[in-house]
């Protein structure tokens, strides 16, 4: 199920594209919306550290991008790997 399905067919149709590529673009654009606006907040409320809560609106803008329909799960589960595997640095030298 696929939510919004009008809208990734506007913008399939904006692109000149298909609505499985719209998806992609539909939610890239909402997780780097989310990335920006908790960018814009954090600087606003002059937090030292944001990176925790950057982290986390991109995880969200992901999950909700799962949700919706508009990427695949296994997107959501090669991301937090790739995320796992950041925060393990396996090659550190330290």
């Amino acid at each position: 199920m696929v939510l919004f399905p009008e809208l990734l067919q506007a913008i399939a149709n904006f692109l000149g594209t298909d609505v499985v590529m719209a998806g992609w673009i539909a939610g890239a654009a909402l997780a780097f919306a989310l990335f920006i606006a908790v960018l814009i907040l954090s600087s606003v409320l002059e937090l030292e550290s944001a990176s925790p809560a950057l982290v986390i609106a991109l995880t969200l803008g992901v999950i909700l991008a799962v949700g919706f329909g508009w990427w695949d799960a296994w997107v959501a589960l090669l991301i937090a790997v790739l995320l796992v595997f950041l925060i393990a640095n396996p090659f550190g030298g330290d």
